[in-house]
């Protein structure tokens, strides 16, 4: 009976932990004068432009001090603690586990998505100048409209832009992929290696690079003024 009884204690208080560690928990850290952001550790991003800077958080099997949510030097960072990941053996006990963020920015300049994490823009954002990288295995979803954009994907993640801007420069490699054929440009420059692959438009002039088995793929009137392909590239 002793034995019995003590299993059962063992077990609510198991099963006490599981729910403490899986419970649902809101943040709402002050943020404010950024103008660029980075996201990384499977953080997904929702992000909205707006009058205001403000960043709401909702978390499930985290701890509050597993998430990072800070400005330094202009840039703000949202992220995940490496030990919140691997911490107390609980790497592998909620698959349920997520963080979600909730941004409003005035204006962005630069947007770095990295390890994992995902950002998806809620309307259109607006810039002169916009930056965005996707990297290892992130992925992002964009509409903008911006005068130049500068777009590049490595090592498997994926950049996903629609809009319009006037001049665009695409990078991929490493078998990631930018698919901005949505994104109307007057003019473009592409490159595309390792793997990876490009789509892209352009109303006036586009320049195409491909290599080590890269591959772009264009639309749009736009006249190719240089097309130069190298290790079983293609630009078509």
């Amino acid at each position: 009976m002793k034995t019995y009884i003590s299993g059962l204690v063992m077990a609510f208080l198991l099963l006490t932990n599981y729910l403490a560690d899986a419970q649902d928990m809101t943040l709402t850290p002050t943020v404010k004068d950024f103008s660029t952001l980075k996201v990384s550790s499977g953080v997904q991003v929702f992000l909205t432009q707006g009058e205001t800077e403000s960043v709401r958080i909702e978390a499930r099997g985290f701890d509050k001090d597993d998430i990072i949510a800070s400005v330094d030097g202009g840039e703000l960072k949202l992220s995940i603690r490496l030990q919140g990941w691997l911490g107390r053996d609980r790497a592998d006990r909620h698959t349920s586990r997520y963080v979600k963020a909730y941004l409003t920015a005035k204006r962005l300049t630069d947007i770095t998505v990295t390890s994992g994490a995902q950002l998806t823009g809620e309307g259109t954002f607006k810039a002169d100048r916009l930056a965005v990288h996707s990297k290892s295995g992130a992925e992002i979803t964009l509409d903008i409209a911006a005068t130049d954009v500068e777009l590049s994907a490595g090592a498997g993640a994926t950049a996903n832009v629609e809009g319009s801007a006037q001049t665009v420069t695409a990078n991929a490699s490493g078998g990631a992929t930018v698919r901005a054929n949505s994104l109307k440009a007057t003019t473009c420059q592409a490159d595309a290696s390792s793997g990876a692959t490009v789509r892209v438009y352009a109303d006036n002039e586009l320049f195409l690079r491909a290599s080590t088995g890269g591959s772009i793929s264009h639309s749009g009137p736009g006249r190719v003024v240089s097309r130069k392909t190298s290790l079983g590239g293609s630009a078509n």
